[in-house]
């Protein structure tokens, strides 16, 4: 491989770019995500402009990281000055190649997997799409290094003659996307200082549209992204021994109980003129025991995903306490009545346990355990953050900072806490409430009909991008309760979640996702619609720049 990847906006260009980027296992979580960080912001280097204006192109650490992860920010600047710009963003880093199965060394070899591919049971559809020959198979070729090749191609144009630009061009390749956001989270405070220098007009994402999350539409662009809450439920029990059953209080049993309210359940869906969005599911359910024994589980957890366009934290908490309240009172009641049956059988009451319990907001449990605790509660907690393992997830890492509270609290079960775990994506969209966002909805608007017109395409306009995505970090829609309710509710916020609280809501930025096509993301049959992608796509996204350039 050469020590510089070739970059030219051309449709040969970006696939020869786009084979390099796959080729890179930037995994998230991994020290390929370092690589291919370095790979891209050397091969940008390279281009003439950064040579003469080198200071234009940086990296922007995550602060604390372990890996010493960090995105790439290259900025053109246009001749004239002027304080305008366009963002461009795209994330570098992939999910596992795990569902690859005996593939997995392919997975990043689209050429060589595709070949392989003709001998796997394929369905009817997957089939068709391989012996089309437009489509590219491999993991990362749509979910995002198609859109990473794009805004790369997007720079080494653009940047070889800053007069023809009208706005400046600022160009982010995000790492750790596919987990929390946190190449994304770590750039809100130096866009937030730019703006004394720079004017963020609009921000264009190029997260690939996929029918599994838009909608069944192939060919989309969207004028937002939808949030994601992800809740949690932590239970507590009281333990027993399993054949002393009725004097403890199985965590587990709340737990299922949540579990099947949740789960599907569309209560909390949001719909907006043009979508509606997938219902609650459970993604983690789990007792919290380290390793096996006959004693009935004391605690256990849920973890609950939620995709929001409208609700903020507040009104969700509100919401989280009715499910609380209702799986607590559906396992008293099972307990009780299987005790009372139990009696009937053996002619006698054996002893028992609690038959009622308490529900708490984290933040009303964070309350009682400085109350009961005393001055050094804070320090405990600190002390105990601290000496968490390295290389914990971070929802792990916020489960045992609410059971470290809990057990400072000196509270007992039965009990439900309830509140938030990273990540967190605020909901973010375009609607034309302002002159920027209507001038991005009629580039939006034009580039459908030149997708039909010039390409023959036909495009469809999302009002969310139904997957999340860093789109979400240009603003902050709600208010500074919503961020409170958020901050007060998610254990270790700030230091096991770092947040951008303070910079989040000095970015007002209207975004739009001009997105090439794929199909499967992250599935093994993850692929991409090439001649689409690389030539109608990076055409739009160019003419999208140039209408918001000449705007105001």
């Amino acid at each position: 491989m050469a020590m510089t990847w070739t970059i030219e906006n051309t449709p040969e260009g970006l696939y020869r770019l786009l084979l390099d980027l796959v080729a890179v296992r930037s995994i998230s979580l991994t020290p390929g995500e370092v690589e291919i960080a370095e790979k891209i912001e050397e091969s940008l280097r390279a281009l003439p402009y950064f040579r003469s204006n080198p200071d234009d192109l940086r990296f922007i650490p995550i602060p604390g990281d372990a890996l010493g992860r960090k995105s790439v920010m290259a900025l053109v600047r246009a001749q004239p000055a002027t304080r305008k710009t366009i963002v461009v963003i795209g994330h570098a880093d992939v999910v596992s190649a795990e569902p690859y199965g005996s593939l997995a060394d392919l997975a990043f070899d689209p050429l060589a997997l595709s070949a392989c591919l003709r001998n796997e049971d394929l369905s009817p559809e997957v089939r068709a799409d391989l012996e089309s020959g437009d489509f590219l198979f491999g993991r990362g070729v749509g979910d995002m290094k198609a859109g990473v090749a794009i805004g790369m191609g997007v720079v080494a144009e653009r940047s070889a003659d800053p007069s023809s630009l009208g706005a400046n061009l600022l160009f982010l390749a995000l790492v750790d996307e596919e987990i929390s956001s946190a190449g994304m989270r770590a750039a809100v405070p130096v866009l937030a200082e730019l703006q004394e220098e720079l004017d963020f007009v609009a921000c264009l994402n190029t997260e690939p549209s996929d029918p599994g999350f838009s909608q069944g539409r192939n060919h989309c662009f969207s004028l937002g992204s939808a949030g994601k809450h992800n809740l949690f439920f932590l239970f507590a029990g009281r333990a027993s021994h399993s054949t002393a059953y009725f004097e403890g209080f199985n965590a587990i049993l709340p737990a299922a109980h949540l579990a099947v309210l949740v789960e599907g359940n569309d209560s909390l869906t949001d719909r907006s003129p043009r979508d509606t969005f997938s219902p609650m599911g459970c993604l983690k359910l789990k007792d919290l025991r380290k390793t096996y024994s006959g004693t009935l589980p004391e605690t256990a957890v849920a973890y609950v995903n939620l995709n929001p366009v409208y609700r903020m934290p507040g009104e969700i908490l509100v919401s989280m306490e009715r499910f609380a309240w209702d799986a607590l009172d559906r396992s008293l009641r099972q307990v009780k009545e299987a005790y009372l049956r139990y009696g009937e059988h053996i002619g006698q009451w054996p002893p028992r346990g609690e038959w009622h319990g308490r529900v708490l907001s984290y933040a009303e449990l964070a309350e009682a355990a400085q109350k009961h605790a005393g001055a050094g509660y804070g320090e405990t907690l600190r002390k105990f953050i601290a000496g968490l393992p390295p290389g914990m997830e971070e929802q792990d890492r916020c489960i045992a900072v609410a059971e470290e509270t809990l057990r400072l609290s000196g509270m007992k079960g039965p009990l439900v806490i309830y509140g938030f775990l990273p990540p967190y994506y605020p909901q973010r969209v375009t609607t034309g409430r302002t002159p920027r966002e209507k001038a991005l909805v009629e580039a939006v608007e034009w580039a459908v009909s030149e997708g039909a017109s010039r390409f023959g395409v036909k495009i469809e306009v999302n009002d969310y991008f139904g997957g999340v995505s860093d789109l979400s970090f240009f603003g902050y829609p709600g208010k500074a309760s919503d961020l409170e309710a958020l901050s007060r509710n998610l254990p270790g916020w700030g230091t096991v979640f770092p947040f951008p609280e303070k910079d989040l809501p000095r970015l007002d930025v209207p975004v739009a996702n001009i997105a090439p096509a794929g199909k499967d993301s992250h599935k093994k049959t993850e692929r991409l619609e090439v001649s689409y992608s690389l030539k109608v796509v990076p055409r739009l996204l160019g003419g999208i720049f140039d209408r918001l350039a000449e705007g105001e």
